[in-house]
């Protein structure tokens, strides 16, 4: 009976602890790119070093970029 109470509040606890990590959902691995056509030149640039975090309890979702991680074709 003692080790079924200790097993209840040990998957209790775990219950918890995980809905309290689980709110926000986070990424290192994003990806942005943009394409622009203008009559003098196409312009295209790339950026793979994105940092995006979602809140779906709030439906907010935020983003940061380092501008010096674009690429582009031609400098």
């Amino acid at each position: 009976m003692i080790m079924r109470l200790k097993c209840c509040i040990f998957l209790f606890t775990i219950f918890l602890s995980c809905q309290a990590i689980c709110q926000n959902y986070t990424t290192k691995t994003g990806f942005i790119g943009f394409y622009s056509k203008t009559p003098f030149e196409d312009i295209q640039g790339e950026n793979n070093q994105v940092y995006a975090v979602l809140d779906p309890a709030s439906h907010h979702m935020a983003f940061a970029v380092l501008l010096k991680g674009f690429i582009f074709p031609r400098s």
